[in-house]
Order: structure tokens, then sequence, then C-alpha cells
């Protein structure tokens, strides 16, 4: 498996944010791909490494899966929530949502660069609340859960640089 899908790079002397996080979070492992790789869920509790550094969480530490996320409904659509690290400036968080979930993920909202969180979709709606290093960002669906024409539908959460 690739443990570097989203082909990190470290340029000349400058370290990015995320490999600041990794030495804090791993220590002498934070170059461990076994250990410290993006896509590696270490303490066992559902999350990836790089979901973890998004949302602010532990990574060495397993918490339930819904503390860094909660789904819901509100208005009769389907709701995100989660929370964004604002320092996070070297990742782009994108939600995405789809009918089924082996097909085709449509990007809905997205917060580059440890930016506001905006909608991409017309009827998407998010909003954001908080302040200091955190915002809690809340992204609605533009979709219905009686809707007939999606039946179903998935929402999550999509981290890379």
């Amino acid at each position: 498996a690739n443990e570097n899908p989203y082909n990190w790079t470290i340029s000349g002397n400058a370290i990015t944010r995320l490999v600041e996080w990794k030495q804090s979070s791993f220590g002498v492992d934070w170059n461990n791909p076994a250990i410290a790789g993006d896509s590696v869920d270490y303490d066992k509790d559902g999350t990836a490494n790089l979901i973890e550094y998004a949302l602010g969480t532990n990574p060495t530490a397993s918490n339930p899966s819904s503390q860094g996320t909660q789904s819901s409904t509100s208005g009769g659509k389907l709701n995100l929530t989660f929370n964004r690290v604002v320092a996070n400036t070297d990742i782009t968080i994108i939600v995405q949502a789809a009918d089924d979930l082996s097909g085709t993920w449509t990007n809905i909202a997205r917060s580059i660069n440890g930016g506001v969180t905006t909608s991409l979709v017309a009827g998407v709606t998010v909003s954001e609340t908080g302040t200091g290093s955190t915002r809690s960002v809340a992204v609605t669906d533009l979709y219905t859960t009686n809707d007939p024409s999606h039946p179903r539908r998935f929402i999550r959460i999509s981290v890379g640089p």
C-alpha cells in the first residue's frame, strides 16, 4: 500500500505544520510510514493519521470515531459536523456526498489551507462557529432523506494537500 497517497514533500529547510505535528505526536517514529503514515490508523480508532491531524484529535490515543465527526439530520437533510484546526494551512479538507458508497463522490464543501469552509454546490449549506484554534464546521447536504431520486445518501471527509 502507498503510505503517502498525497505525495507530501519537504523542500529545502521548509518544514510543514504536518511534519511538526508528526514529530510532536510520534516522537522518534515521526518518519516511520508504518506508524506515522498519513493513511495509517496507529491508535486503531477508525481514523487515519491525516484525518486526525485535520480534525485536531490525538493519533496515539484511541478515541471513538465520533469524537472527530458527527453525522445527523438537519431539516430532513444529512448533516456532518467536525472540528477544523485553523493553523493547519498545509491541507485541504473536502466534504463529499454520494448516493452509494461505491459510487461517484461529489465534492460539496471545502476548506483550503486553513481557510473558511465554503459550499461548492448550490443547496449545500455550511456554517462555522467558534474562535481560537478550532472551528466547528457543519455541512448540510442538498437532498432530503426522503428524496425518491436519492433514497440513500452518504457523506464523508477527504483530506489532502
